[in-house]
């Protein structure tokens, strides 16, 4: 039997790393910097904590959830890591020769590389027994197959978890669909998605269809709806110095920036939900206090992360605390 290993498991450790790209993060990646280095002493108080940096590690960005593995354990106890082949969200992101190199360098006694799927971490969100997946960010990644081929190359890697798709996307998503910015378990009963009760906001058509999936869910899990922000639009200081590259994304003045309240940071003992500077930050920060379970629920700024494509979830990777990881 497969015990499958949900973000907010006891004994992690959480791994983070520094930025430093400058044609993702403005200003020389220092406000990133700064963002992550404030989050990794905040998380610390809590967890252990090891951030990665260029000097002593090589990547390519910030986005361990997406690099590295989803992690089981086997029968005999053995911690695995289950490897998604990574291809830069589709493009997105073309140098990614140090990213795909991370895992190996990191845990290359525990993974094991899954059969012909692309994907990411960020796809799904699972509680141990149920995972929500999303379809649209694995339909772009293997356009060659049909949604019923992929659905069995799902299950049969995933095998133990009961598979539910989703089939959307949020308007600013650069990933063309990553659940964390839809919903998110904090919980094995609780789940927390998006939603929004504006028609002209362009994700409402996204996030109906994304609550009847979610309905769908066992009855023994919590559906918590959270407020969806707008779209922001990036203001001039937001792309200051940003050194546009052939191979990445443009980061201009044209691109939306994806505000999402499930790209959160869950653990046994805390919950850390993302600020925005926004007016919905102070309800979305009730609410899911009201469903933590008796967690500390504690804020932190996300908006600078966002900016360069991602959020806390995206950031942020737990690790099973007996698993060894490097002192950086």
């Amino acid at each position: 039997m497969v015990y499958w290993r949900p973000d907010f498991a006891s004994a992690q450790q959480i791994v983070l790393a520094q930025p430093y790209r400058r044609d993702v993060w403005r200003q020389s990646a220092r406000p990133a910097r700064k963002c992550i280095e404030s989050l990794a002493q905040l998380l610390r108080q809590y967890h252990p904590i090891c951030l990665l940096t260029p000097q002593t590690v090589s990547y390519d960005d910030i986005w361990m959830r997406d690099i590295l593995p989803l992690w089981y354990q086997e029968d005999s106890g053995q911690w695995r890591g289950l490897l998604m082949e990574f291809d830069g969200w589709g493009d997105v992101q073309q140098t990614i020769e140090q990213d795909s190199q991370l895992p190996e360098q990191l845990f290359a006694e525990h993974l094991y590389p899954v059969s012909k799927l692309i994907g990411e971490g960020g796809m799904l969100t699972h509680n141990g027994a149920v995972a929500l997946m999303g379809l649209a960010a694995l339909k772009s990644r293997q356009p060659e197959l049909t949604e019923k081929q992929l659905s069995r190359r799902v299950e049969q890697n995933l095998a133990g978890l009961e598979v539910y798709f989703f089939d959307g996307k949020l308007s600013a998503d650069e990933t063309s669909g990553h659940m964390d910015n839809l919903a998110l378990f904090i919980a094995e009963d609780v789940l927390l998605y998006c939603t929004t009760d504006d028609q002209v906001h362009p994700d409402y058509a996204t996030c109906q269809k994304l609550a009847h999936t979610v309905a769908q869910l066992p009855q023994t899990i919590t559906k918590v709806a959270l407020p969806l922000p707008l779209p922001q639009q990036p203001m001039e200081q937001d792309r200051a110095g940003i050194i546009s590259d052939s191979n990445s994304l443009v980061r201009d003045m044209t691109l939306p920036i994806c505000c999402s309240y499930t790209n959160l940071i869950a653990t046994d003992k805390i919950i850390v939900v993302p600020q925005f500077d926004l007016p919905t930050d102070q309800h979305a920060l009730e609410i899911i206090q009201h469903h933590a379970g008796g967690r500390k629920v504690l804020s932190h700024p996300a908006r600078e992360l966002v900016l360069g494509g991602g959020g806390l979830h995206c950031v942020s990777h737990q690790v099973p605390a007996d698993i060894p990881l490097p002192v950086i």
